[in-house]
């Protein structure tokens, strides 16, 4: 387990190729030699807070089950996770990154947590047969929802703060997800009266028992993100 903060001067990070049993690890601030990473054959759970230049290190992790980019710079696309390992996935405040478009072919992925303000389309689910949760936090530029209703797998979703353009009408398509349990739009956004036609079109689909609010709190599910970051730094 390891945290490492070098907000004013790069750290050289040649040092963590000896932790070999290092499972836990977060990075914030300024680092060298991020390719290093690559020998902590043991590591399941990176928080990353810091430049990455590139992902293939990523790839290289053959443990690696929980990715976090929050407040980075990612050099280079994400198409290089579709070779990873990882099965839950989260993408916050990542700087430039204006396409997700890679995200469609990590099959493995089951948790993905978006919180993009510049992203204006989100891609192609439909090959994600493990996606079970997926949450939209802040999504200010985000255009249309057509793919959402690809992630035909998907069992709970969360829409926080959404690009205010999109009317309720946009998101009929959550009624159409056979296997979803759980919808939590409370915090779409202040206007009440989004989320009242959207309780509507649920209510008149005969799918308003799926709403959090509805679901005895002994049911609902809990994120998976949030679940395994409690497990581990407990």
């Amino acid at each position: 387990f390891l945290r490492l903060n070098s907000p004013a001067k790069a750290t050289r990070l040649d040092f963590i190729k000896h932790y070999k049993r290092l499972t836990f690890l977060e990075l914030r601030g300024k680092f060298n030699g991020f390719a290093s990473i690559a020998a902590c054959l043991q590591l399941h759970t990176l928080i990353l807070n810091c430049t990455v230049e590139s992902a293939d290190v990523l790839a290289e992790l053959p443990m690696l089950q929980y990715l976090s980019l929050d407040h980075c710079e990612l050099k280079g696309g994400l198409d290089v996770l579709t070779q990873s390992t990882i099965s839950m996935l989260k993408l916050s405040s990542v700087r430039k990154l204006t396409s997700i478009q890679g995200l469609e072919q990590m099959r493995g992925l089951e948790y993905l947590h978006l919180s993009l303000p510049k992203l204006e389309h989100l891609c192609d689910f439909s090959h994600l047969n493990s996606l079970r949760q997926l949450e939209l936090d802040y999504m200010k530029s985000l255009r249309d929802t057509q793919h959402l209703w690809t992630a035909r797998a998907l069992e709970s979703i969360e829409l926080k703060e959404i690009n205010t353009a999109l009317k309720a009408d946009s998101f009929a398509g959550l009624t159409g997800l056979e296997h979803l349990r759980q919808i939590d739009f409370r915090f779409i956004d202040v206007n009440k009266g989004r989320i009242a036609a959207m309780r509507d079109h649920l209510d008149n689909a005969g799918k308003s028992h799926l709403l959090y609010e509805n679901i005895p709190e002994h049911e609902r599910l809990n994120s998976i993100g949030i679940a395994h970051l409690s497990h581990v730094l407990i």
